[in-house]
């Protein structure tokens, strides 16, 4: 009731995720940047709970049907998963 829920991080404060992918490159999550585009109810809680168990591998079949990153990542909201590696991996 104090402020709306898209406001999170004034409680929250947010961190950059990071994954280590062996063979495939290492991905750096922004959360600064995509809170910049999205609210935080597009994600949370419906694609990921807020906690460190989402840490958890995903595969990319998993994110070409729309399981997490791929949930924006489709062609439609952003570039999609299934090109531009580079974009989210960095070898």
């Amino acid at each position: 009731a104090a402020f709306k829920t898209d406001e999170c991080a004034k409680c929250h404060p947010f961190k950059e995720v990071e994954y280590k992918l062996e063979g495939a490159g290492d991905v750096k999550f922004s959360h600064e940047f995509h809170t910049g585009l999205s609210a935080c109810g597009e994600c949370h809680p419906k694609l990921y709970q807020p906690s460190a168990q989402n840490k958890r591998g995903i595969t990319m079949a998993e994110m070409e049907a729309a399981k997490s990153c791929g949930a924006c990542h489709n062609e439609k909201g952003a570039f999609t998963v299934k090109e531009n590696c580079d974009r989210c991996h960095k070898m």
